[in-house]
């Protein structure tokens, strides 16, 4: 996974991988608040390089709509030479759908996990994902996938709480980053009412990228800072 400025940066590093007779995925990070012009620069670096299989493109905020993800795969078919995916996150609570229209669009590259299991919201079901994709639904034993949810997942999910949220999702509809949240969340003990009012103190302030600093500066008063040392 990277960001945008840092493709032209790891280049030598994926050719190195690729070398050594690695598949190489490369996962562009945030690509919901670029340009297509930004797109096309990135995608032109990669296919220059000759040495990545498959793109992938990761909603990282979780705010993209179905038409976002329709854009997004229009340059990328365009403008790319190769095989491409999505890794949907679910703040919003519209990975399937954001995943099934990725598929729809050309994606032959799609992320998800048992429950959705992620780190804060979470990412697409893959129980739920299979149901629409025909040829695994024919192809795949539901019952196996049930087994290990009542073995192992339902007891992870209640422990330690994925999925999508009302704060998560005010935090990605204001550009947020939602490690800004999973803080939150550890502070404040889950309270919802206290972590939206932060959310919406800060919501016109640029947190697109998580920088721990900012926390110190935005989400508490002076007083809370010198009771915390800092």
């Amino acid at each position: 996974m990277a960001h945008f400025d840092e493709i032209p940066l790891v280049i030598d590093l994926i050719k190195y991988i690729r070398q050594k007779k690695y598949k190489i995925f490369v996962n562009l990070m945030q690509i919901s608040n670029k340009s297509e012009l930004e797109i096309i620069k990135v995608l032109n670096v990669l296919n220059k390089s000759n040495s990545v299989d498959v793109l992938y493109f990761a909603d990282s905020l979780g705010a993209m709509k179905q038409t976002d993800i329709g854009r997004v795969c229009g340059i990328i078919k365009k403008f790319w030479k190769g095989e491409f995916g999505i890794h949907a996150h679910n703040n919003c609570g519209l990975t399937l759908k954001n995943t099934i229209k990725a598929i729809r669009c050309g994606a032959t590259w799609v992320d998800s996990t048992i429950l959705g299991m992620g780190r804060g919201a979470g990412n697409t079901r893959t129980k739920e994902l299979i149901r629409k994709i025909e040829p695994l639904k024919r192809n795949l034993n539901f019952k196996e996938i049930d087994r290990c949810i009542k073995k192992s997942f339902l007891d992870l999910k209640r422990k330690f709480k994925w999925g999508p949220s009302e704060t998560y999702a005010f935090a990605a509809a204001n550009n947020i980053h939602p490690t800004y949240v999973q803080v939150l969340e550890n502070e404040f003990k889950n309270d919802k009412f206290k972590i939206l009012e932060i959310l919406k103190r800060i919501k016109n302030t640029n947190l697109v990228s998580y920088n721990p600093d900012l926390i110190k500066k935005f989400f508490y008063s002076d007083k809370e800072r010198k009771t915390k040392n800092w």
